[in-house]
């Protein structure tokens, strides 16, 4: 009787620690892919400020504040529709302007890729916030939510790209 005692007592504790794993799972579905904050951007050792702003509908803006030569330079893009303007100047794109590696193209991706959380998984969790992992491309790349799943920072360690969202 005992052991029956024991083997039930042992049941019970995997069954309760399944559950931690499950709660789990629901939170890291709250990532919030709406994004309208301003950045850090560090690239290859160099430091841009922008206004990064992406809506439901997959519209995407970056909008810099520095360096200088490019403050208010804005580019967009909306699915294969691509924008580049400042003050008066527009050029629109039906193809993608932009080198393969460059910022913008990148940022397109992972935007892409954050849209559905089922291409993340969750690296690590602690108090606060949520590391997720995930793949842009070949090359890997973090993501760093709170709890209400705003966005706090992407990184992506091959490509020397670190955004902080203010």
């Amino acid at each position: 009787m005992k052991n029956f005692l024991k083997i039930c007592a042992c049941f019970m504790c995997i069954f309760i620690f399944s559950g931690c794993r499950k709660v789990l799972n629901k939170e890291a579905q709250n990532i919030n892919a709406e994004i309208n904050s301003s950045a850090v951007i560090d690239y290859n050792g160099e430091r841009y400020k922008a206004k990064i702003v992406r809506s439901p509908e997959g519209t995407e803006n970056i909008t810099f504040t520095e360096p200088e030569n490019l403050a208010d330079v804005v580019f967009s893009w909306y699915g294969d529709k691509f924008e580049i303007s400042r003050k008066n100047l527009v050029g629109t794109f039906t193809e993608n302007p932009f080198a393969k590696n460059s910022i913008f193209s990148v940022l397109k991706g992972i935007f892409e890729i954050i849209g559905d959380i089922k291409n993340l998984k969750i690296l690590e969790s602690k108090e606060g916030e949520t590391v997720y992992e995930g793949m842009f491309g070949e090359k890997k790349f973090l993501l760093t939510s709170d709890n209400s799943g705003k966005i706090l920072v992407i990184e992506l360690p091959e490509e020397n790209l670190l955004i902080r969202f203010e």
